[in-house]
């Protein structure tokens, strides 16, 4: 069971932060399932700003499944998305983050790929 560091910073124009791998036995992946274990995300600014967080279903046409929507994040506050809670991923399903400015947040989260 493969872990993964997950680390970006977060986009006005929004962009995807993690796709989940296809299955690969010889890897380590013999399901191709990956989970979430927790986001956090990092205001680094002195100013408070928003951020929208979504899971992209690859099954589905990509369809858009809100984890956060313009969530208000105070100045140089973190806070844990998945707070107990994990999201398993199969393969090509993405997360994906839409900040209300570049350079505010910093998104940082682990990953187990089975």
């Amino acid at each position: 069971m493969p872990m993964k560091n997950i680390g970006h910073a977060a986009l006005a124009a929004g962009a995807v932060f993690y796709t989940a791998p296809a299955a690969d036995a010889n890897a380590g992946r013999p399901d191709g399932i990956a989970t979430v274990l927790g986001i956090q995300v990092l205001n680094r600014t002195a100013s408070s700003g928003t951020i929208s967080i979504s899971w992209l279903d690859a099954s589905n046409a990509n369809a858009d499944n809100p984890l956060t929507f313009n969530l208000t994040i105070p100045a140089f506050t973190s806070i844990n998305i998945l707070d107990a809670f994990k999201l398993p991923l199969e393969p090509g399903d993405a997360l994906r983050a839409q900040a209300s400015a570049n350079n505010v947040f910093a998104i940082t989260g682990a990953v187990s790929e089975d």
